[in-house]
């Protein structure tokens, strides 16, 4: 072998040996990445869960003193906008209803009863219900309102207006009761002397066995004053939140109580509804058969040419009887007071009871 072939070999084998180096280096820190981000993935998770249990420990915590109260007081008002939701829906749903019904009724009167009507009287029948009387809206009650539900304040701005007041009041009694003691005069003047203020503060200085310091003495006057004014603040907060306990409690009580009659009431809604639907549907009825009976009387006017009833054949007659009976009652059924407030009147139940039976009827026979 050549020197040359000898030195291409050796380049060749150290060139395949720096290439595997590489390899085994990149395959090492590829390793390490991996390592890398799996640990700080796993910090990252471990993290995410430590913050998610401190979350839940302090929502577990129980609520004190009027935090407590206005959780209360959300709680309340919460379920009391949800029933009262439902209501308005119902009562919004009724509104419709009632609505619809009327226009029901009008859209019957000027149209097929009208008809009905024109064709008797040209027959000369008389003593029908009152068609005239006026159609009967269902009559609601006063709107149910909302809860009325307030936050109370922890009334600490009173508590400390009082306090601070109370404070500058023990001042001026201890400069009062001071006066007496340093046996000074008590007037306007001797306030505004600074001297005389010294004479006082020295006396209450020796009250505590300090002599001849005066800012011991200002401060027995500033400190019992003090404690005077934080003491009344503590009372008047106690009252407060007793005050306030005593408002949720009636609050909780006047929901139970409102909850009872808007449950009541929607029940009742609920009940005049589907009444409602009912009358609706019985007056679809009579107005399809009233619509026939019309077309049967059209038919003998022009073919029988009757004066009056009496100038029928006996078939004829029949069928102006059957249309008397309808035509009664679909107008009782229509006069008739649908509710009291929003109680189903029971006139309007047996009404409605006795039209469907009649027009069931009706119908039955004409497919025997």
């Amino acid at each position: 072998m050549s020197n040359q072939d000898t030195k291409e070999q050796k380049l060749k084998e150290v060139t395949e040996e720096e290439f595997q180096k590489s390899n085994h280096l990149e395959q090492e820190a590829n390793e390490t990445s991996e390592d890398t981000t799996e640990e700080d993935t796993t910090e990252s998770e471990v993290s995410e869960d430590k913050l998610i249990e401190i979350a839940e420990v302090q929502l577990s915590k129980p609520k004190k003193g009027h935090d407590e109260l206005v959780a209360k007081i959300d709680a309340t008002k919460e379920k009391a906008q949800e029933v009262y939701d439902k209501y308005k829906k119902l009562d919004k749903e009724l509104e419709e209803k009632a609505t619809a019904l009327v226009r029901q009724e009008n859209n019957i009167l000027k149209t097929t009863i009208a008809n009905t009507l024109a064709q008797l009287k040209e027959l000369q029948v008389e003593a029908l219900e009152d068609e005239n009387a006026t159609i009967n809206e269902i009559k609601l009650d006063n709107k149910e309102q909302l809860l009325d539900i307030k936050y109370p304040s922890k009334g600490r701005f009173s508590a400390f207006s009082f306090a601070t007041l109370t404070t500058l009041i023990g001042v001026a009694g201890a400069f009062a009761y001071g006066t007496k003691l340093a046996n000074i005069p008590l007037s306007l003047n001797t306030f505004l002397d600074k001297a005389n203020w010294n004479s006082i503060a020295l006396k209450y200085g020796e009250l505590i066995n300090i002599k001849d310091n005066a800012l011991a003495g200002y401060l027995v006057v500033g400190v019992s004053s003090l404690v005077l004014g934080v003491i009344v603040y503590k009372i008047l907060t106690i009252l407060k939140g007793n005050k306030n306990k005593k408002y949720v409690s009636k609050l909780e009580n006047d929901l139970n109580q409102y909850l009872s009659n808007i449950e009541q009431k929607s029940n009742s809604i609920k009940e005049l509804i589907e009444h409602t639907d009912n009358i609706k549907l019985v007056m679809q009825k009579y107005d399809i058969i009233l619509q026939e009976q019309n077309a049967k009387l059209k038919r003998m006017l022009f073919i029988e040419q009757p004066q009056s009833v009496e100038d029928l054949q006996k078939a004829s007659k029949l069928e102006v009887d059957k249309t008397i009976l309808i035509l009664d009652e679909l107008l009782k059924l229509m006069n008739t007071p649908v509710s009291e407030d929003i109680k189903i009147n029971s006139e309007s139940q047996e009404q409605l009871k006795e039209a469907n039976s009649i027009i069931n009827e009706v119908i039955k026979k004409l497919y025997i």
